[in-house]
């Protein structure tokens, strides 16, 4: 079974927006750093091969 992962969904809303992740980091009250770290762990296109036996 194969599984891919796409961009992150946060970040593509954020740029559906017009928002940025600063803006919404201020919202949050957290630091940017936070959300950017989340966007780049979650920003993949990671292919994973899981066999099933």
């Amino acid at each position: 079974m194969k599984f891919e992962f796409g961009r992150c969904l946060l970040n593509e809303r954020l740029m559906e927006s017009g928002k940025s992740a600063e803006w919404l980091a201020k919202d949050l009250l957290i630091k940017p750093e936070r959300v950017y770290d989340f966007i780049e762990k979650t920003d993949c296109n990671m292919k994973c091969d899981t066999y099933w036996n």
